[in-house]
């Protein structure tokens, strides 16, 4: 080797002794990635490197066998930094960690490089301060976004071992004091972090404690967060909220089971609310807030009262039940209701006053004493507007269940999913489990409340039989449309029987309706393992997806009617299954909850009794407003499928914006049909609506699901969708859209990954005349849609909106129909694109079907 090669090799060998010091990497490590330090430290580094690589390659000296550790990292930040780089935007303060909102209420630095290096000391001096302003400054309180307050609420009864033992954060609170002094210069949160330290905080010992421990150290150590790569790390800590909270659902219903008398608190603690997303969670504008009801019914003096003419508006509770169905021809007065009120068969409406009194409320929105009943009346119009202030405004909501005498079997099928959850979610307590099990299964082998059986003739003495082969039909409140809106616009809704008996848990809290959902459908997933999966607690994540991709899980359909389960805790299952509550009330997309309407029950138009739960009433305002200005009677309005009508869809494509459109419907066919069959297909007006989150057929197996994903931070609507347009057949018009690609296009320099959701061509229809449904994860999107081609029918790949690097929109096929110029398409399904960006735009002349 000459002395040149000798000069160089020295050279690169002292920038990586300099590279890999400590100080470099203190410094480099206590610095956000991409920060103004950042780039101050690394990139100045990297280019001296470039330029003694550049002399090493000139001079021919060998390799050092380190470069390729520092080329790959480099490399790695490099892509890092193109796909996920973006400085945190005003707008997500609300959704960051809660030390980040601690620094900021009190004027700190966006920068505080001694937070980074002394992150032990600072995550429990932050937590010790939180701790006190929430108990001592109601400023400090108000500062919080619901999302944070939430976390706070999880956190809170986390480390005061509210349901959970206290061995646990007596480990976890001396081992954070342990490290009090010592530097941190890498992530705490880290999988190889978490396992280094799990044995001492014992979080190998429960699912419940890990993700708690997890969630503490996203919310205050300061060497997770990264505002450069923020919406990267927001979606981890929204997820991890989430996540956290449906796990602590679950704790908090099962550990009293066990330990009936664990009440370390001295309180009664309520469950977790549980929110995928707050930005797509209905909100209602201050304007609509500050609507208050035109009626109460006053328990006091048992009459009908107007608000205006109180003092203030009080605190009120909202009742919701369901009677339309069975109301009958009659009407009859009841003392202090102004009005006449319908009478039905299933109660008798002048048992009301009397039944409300006993509630202990003052005051009470009931709608047959707050709504007039007469139709022609405005101001009953006006109320059914004004269903979401109304709702929201109250202080909390009551569903009477009118068909449910007790709830027995509901309480002995939680007590069943209690022990089972514990014993996959804790290995702690098992000697205990076990010996209850075998009462607890016995217990739950008995009828369900809230889903009653339909006996099959000819069947009445094969009771085991009939109650795994007859179908079931949830209780009538969860069939009605209007009380899916009163339980989406108030989802902590409480659960009354007949009598007026509260479903509550055995250490006496309230199990709301989402609450009782949550718990429904986690314990179904981990209660289809028919034993622990091989899995250490202490890395939450990777447990949870563990457990979703586990061979030995079943499917949820096996779930539902599996004979392992007792009768009770599979007709629970089964109810969540069909009613799909738990997306609906959690998620809180406005597409969501309209695919969710199809499966209900309605006497009248179906707009009206779902507008409020997705703001969606200007069509409706104005109808009325139109109707006070001419005495002539409203002419008919279009509908769609008869059913809806064509104003309130266009309203909610134009609200929702492109998320409109991300649905599925599960009875898609790709027809073969030639186009002579296409052209009377159109001269009968059958397009399929294959776009529309609502179906021309309704019931509890109506075949439409909105999106399961709405962990939106920075979402991004393709702006052509906004210009898609509506029509009366169910079609929907397109004169411009976003093609991320087709069928027919050539090979690219590299391959497109994502996810394909979509149906096969007709020739492989299954017995029930729909075709057979593809899903799958694909390195090529572009062989995959060639793959998926009809014949010389063209898919189109067409972006709705772009979020955090990922793709999302629809694949249309075209039809082999085409009329002076327009192209008609059906939509096949639904795919996302990974680490791309929403394509430009294309003008086109398309109807959708």
């Amino acid at each position: 080797m000459g002395s040149s090669n000798t000069d160089i090799t020295a050279k690169l060998t002292e920038w990586h002794e300099e590279w890999s010091s400590e100080q470099t990497d203190n410094d480099i490590c206590t610095a956000y990635v991409f920060s103004p330090e950042w780039e101050s430290l690394v990139p100045p580094r990297w280019a001296a490197y470039d330029d003694l690589e550049k002399r090493r390659l000139t001079e021919g000296a060998p390799r050092l066998e380190w470069q390729d550790s520092v080329d790959q990292s480099r490399k790695a930040l490099l892509a890092m930094k193109n796909l996920h780089f973006k400085p945190l935007e005003p707008r997500l303060w609300p959704v960051c960690p809660l030390w980040v909102h601690l620094a900021r209420y009190k004027g700190g630095p966006d920068f505080d490089g001694h937070k980074r290096l002394h992150g032990w000391a600072s995550l429990l001096d932050d937590w010790e301060e939180i701790q006190r302003l929430i108990r001592d400054e109601p400023e400090f309180c108000r500062s919080l976004s619901p999302a944070q307050r939430r976390s706070f609420d999880l956190l809170r009864y986390w480390w005061k071992a509210a349901y959970c033992n206290e061995e646990l954060l007596r480990a976890t609170s001396t081992r954070l004091e342990k490290n009090r002094p010592f530097w941190t210069i890498s992530d705490p949160s880290d999988g190889y972090n978490l396992r280094r330290i799990a044995s001492e905080v014992k979080t190998d010992t429960s699912l419940y404690h890990s993700h708690l421990f997890r969630l503490f150290l996203f919310e205050f150590s300061p060497m997770f967060w990264e505002p450069f790569l923020c919406h990267m790390k927001l979606s981890r800590l929204q997820h991890a909220r989430y996540r956290s909270s449906c796990i602590a659902t679950i704790q908090k219903l099962s550990y009293p089971v066990l330990h009936p008398s664990h009440s370390p608190a001295g309180e009664q603690t309520p469950y977790p609310t549980v929110v995928q997303n707050d930005a797509e969670h209905q909100r209602i504008t201050a304007a609509q807030a500050s609507i208050n009801p035109y009626y109460l019914w006053d328990n006091e003096s048992q009459q009908t009262v107007t608000v205006e003419e109180l003092p203030e508006c009080p605190p009120y509770v909202c009742i919701s039940h369901t009677w339309g169905r069975w109301r009958t021809r009659t009407d009859t007065t009841v003392p202090g209701v102004p009005w006449l009120v319908p009478e039905n068969t299933i109660y008798d409406v002048r048992d009301l006053p009397g039944q409300l009194k006993e509630l202990g409320y003052r005051y009470i929105w009931f709608d047959l004493f707050c709504i007039p009943q007469d139709k022609s009346d405005p101001r009953a119009a006006q109320e059914i507007a004004n269903q979401a202030s109304i709702f929201k405004g109250s202080s909390h909501c009551i569903a009477w269940i009118n068909d449910v005498e007790s709830w027995h079997g509901v309480l002995a099928a939680l007590d069943w999913m209690s022990l089972k959850s514990q014993s996959i979610l804790s290995n702690r307590d098992t000697d205990a489990i076990k010996d209850r099990t075998a009462e607890a299964t016995q217990g739950a082998t008995v009828a369900m409340e809230l889903l009653k059986k339909k006996r099959r003739e000819g069947m009445e003495d094969l009771f085991d039989l009939v109650d795994d082969l007859t179908a079931g039909e949830p209780t009538f409140w969860m069939s009605s449309l209007w009380t899916l809106q009163e339980c989406i616009l108030c989802p902590e809704i409480q659960l009354y029987t007949r009598t007026w008996t509260r479903l509550e848990d055995r250490s006496g809290t309230a199990i709301s309706l989402r609450t009782l959902m949550v718990i429904l459908r986690d314990t179904r997933d981990f209660n289809m393992l028919p034993e622990p999966i091989e899995t250490s607690f202490s890395e939450p994540f990777q447990y949870d997806v563990k457990l979703v991709n586990d061979p030995n899980r079943k499917t949820i359909q096996d779930s539902a009617s599996d004979r392992t389960f007792p009768s009770a805790v599979r007709d629970l299952y089964q109810l969540c299954i069909m009613t799909r509550l738990d997306n609906a009330l959690t998620a809180g997309s406005p597409t969501t909850i309209l695919t969710n309407a199809n499966l209900r029950h309605c006497s009248s138009s179906r707009a009206p009794a779902i507008m409020s739960a997705v703001s969606v009433t200007d069509w409706y305002v104005e109808k009325l407003e139109a109707s006070k200005s001419t005495s002539k009677p409203a002419p008919a309005e279009p509908m769609v499928y008869g059913t809806y009508p064509l104003a309130f869809l266009r309203e909610c494509s134009r609200k929702f914006g492109a998320i409109f459109y991300q649905s599925m419907a599960r009875n898609l066919v790709r027809s073969t049909g030639t186009a002579n069959e296409m052209r009377r297909v159109l001269k009968r007006n059958e397009s399929g609506g294959t776009m529309l989150p609502v179906s021309k057929t309704t019931g509890w197996y109506a075949g439409i699901s909105g999106s399961s994903d709405h962990t939106y931070l920075d979402r991004q609507d393709h702006e052509t969708v906004a210009d898609w347009l509506i029509n009366e057949d169910a079609s929907v018009s397109m004169r411009a859209v976003g093609i991320a690609l087709t069928s027919d296009d050539k090979p690219g320099p590299r391959k497109l990954s994502g996810n394909v959701d979509c149906f096969l061509p007709q020739d492989d229809v299954i017995a029930d005349n729909t075709s057979k449904r593809y899903t799958a994860n694909v390195q090529d999107m572009l062989a995959t849609l060639k793959d998926l081609s009809n014949g010389s029918r063209r898919i189109y790949a067409v972006a709705l909106h772009e979020d955090l690097g990922l793709v999302h929109g629809v694949l249309l096929e075209k039809l082999p129909l085409s009329m002076f110029g327009k192209h008609y398409l059906n939509k096949i399904g639904q795919f996302f694109l990974k680490n791309e960006s929403l394509p430009p735009t294309s003008k086109v002349d398309w109807k959708v079907l």
